[in-house]
Order: C-alpha cells, then sequence, then structure tokens
C-alpha cells in the first residue's frame, strides 16, 4: 500500500468574498415600514456560491429613494453577526422604495439593491368619532 503525505504547512485558509450578484434585501417586493415611522429590511450576504455569510463582512454604506425619488433619511446599518444585516430607514411617503447597499471597502462592483412597499401614515386621530348625545 502507498502511503499518502500531506503538508499542512502550505495550506492556506481563505475566507469567501460577498457577492453582489447572489446577495439580496430580505423583504423585497413585501411591506417594510409605514410612512412617518422608522422601518428596516434585512440585508442577506452571499457568496459567489450562494453560501450565507456566517461572519461579518465589515461596514456597509445604505440609501434608500421614496417614489419622488428623493433620498430617504437612514439610520444605521446594524450587522445581526450571521451574515445578516438590519437597514433602518425612516420613510416620508407611502409607496414603493428603492434601497441600495454596498460594503464600505468598496469591494462589489454594484450595490445589493431592492425595492420594498411603505404604507400610508397611520391616523394622526386615534380617538373614536364622537357622537352627540341622545336627545332628552
Amino acid at each position: 500500500t502507498a502511503a499518502v503525505e500531506i503538508d499542512v504547512r502550505a495550506w492556506t485558509l481563505g475566507t469567501t468574498a460577498v457577492s453582489g450578484a447572489r446577495s439580496y434585501v430580505a423583504e423585497a417586493d413585501e411591506v417594510a415600514a409605514r410612512a412617518g415611522e422608522e422601518g428596516f429590511v434585512h440585508l442577506d450576504t452571499r457568496d459567489s456560491c450562494g453560501l450565507p455569510l456566517v461572519a461579518s463582512t465589515g461596514e456597509w454604506r445604505a440609501s434608500v429613494a421614496g417614489p419622488d425619488r428623493v433620498a430617504v433619511p437612514v439610520g444605521r446599518v446594524r450587522d445581526l453577526l450571521d451574515g445578516t444585516y438590519q437597514v433602518h430607514f425612516t420613510p416620508r411617503l407611502p409607496g414603493a422604495h428603492t434601497i441600495e447597499v454596498a460594503p464600505l471597502d468598496g469591494s462589489l462592483s454594484a450595490p445589493v439593491q431592492g425595492v420594498v412597499d411603505v404604507l400610508p401614515e397611520r391616523d394622526s386621530d386615534p380617538s373614536p368619532p364622537t357622537t352627540p348625545p341622545p336627545p332628552s
């Protein structure tokens, strides 16, 4: 029988890089927020094989544009430490909002994009309508 020798000193340990084509906004085409209230979406980062990146991939920047194509305030991009991130934003208008997310290190040639829906503001007067007292 022949013996096989493996020199582990020659091995290198590598990590897979994030793939913009495989990563996605989890709530794409769904309701993500209500106008006037903070909402968030999840960014699910994947490698080029489509496998989840279970470790932090660094810091990300995000931009959100409303249906009028005006920038929407973005609060923070929170690392959930499992390869997913929460992108917090506060929409002003109801309708379709475009989200773009990219790593700060510039490792993606194009940002991860998604479109989410925003519902109208809640009724500003939550009290029930008053009815006049019955005639006496």
